[in-house]
C-alpha cells in the first residue's frame, strides 16, 4: 500500500542521504553535496506547518519511505503551487507508486483550496513527463532551467 506522510525531524538522516545522492541531482537544481546543517534547516522548514516555502510528503510503501513529493512556491493569493516527485531507488520504479502518490497529493491540494499546480520537468526526463501527462498536466512553454531544456507543465484542480 502506498501512502503519503509528512516529513518528521526523525527523518533527518534519511533525507541527508537522499539529498546527497548524486543520482538524483540531474532532476534537481543540486550541483554538489549539502552540509548536515543545510539538510537540518531544510527538514525544519518542511516540518514547520506555518512555513509556506516548501512541504515534503514522504511516499511510503508500508512503513518504508521510498520517495517524496515536494510542494514549493505556495501562493495562497493565487491558490497555486509547484510540485516535484521522486522515487529514490530504481527497484521501486515502474510499479505505479509515483502515479498513486501524485494522485493522492493532488487530491490533498484540491481539498486545501489549491486550484493550480505547476511542474518544471527537464526534457530528458521522459518518465516524469509521462507521469505528469497521464495525471492530466498540460505542457506549456519551454524554458532553460538550471542550464537545461525543460517544459513547464500545469494542471487546474477541481474546486
Amino acid at each position: 500500500m502506498i501512502t503519503l506522510r509528512a516529513l518528521r525531524l526523525a527523518d533527518l538522516d534519511m533525507v541527508y542521504q537522499w539529498e546527497n545522492n548524486p543520482e538524483l541531482w540531474h532532476v534537481s537544481e543540486q550541483k554538489g553535496p549539502f552540509s548536515r546543517a543545510e539538510i537540518e534547516a531544510f527538514v525544519e522548514k518542511c516540518v514547520d506547518e506555518s512555513n509556506p516555502e516548501i512541504t515534503r510528503w514522504l511516499i511510503c510503501r508500508g512503513e518504508h519511505a521510498i520517495g517524496a513529493v515536494d510542494l514549493f512556491d505556495m501562493d495562497n493569493k493565487l491558490n497555486q503551487c509547484g510540485i516535484g516527485i521522486f522515487i529514490l531507488e530504481q527497484k521501486n520504479r515502474n510499479y505505479g507508486y509515483a502515479t498513486i502518490a501524485l494522485k493522492s497529493a493532488l487530491t490533498r491540494l484540491s481539498k486545501s483550496g489549491i486550484e493550480s499546480v505547476i511542474a518544471i520537468i527537464f526534457d530528458d526526463n521522459q518518465a516524469s513527463r509521462r507521469l505528469f501527462l497521464r495525471a492530466g498536466f498540460i505542457p506549456g512553454r519551454s524554458l532553460i532551467y538550471n542550464g537545461k531544456h525543460a517544459t513547464r507543465f500545469s494542471l487546474s484542480l477541481p474546486i
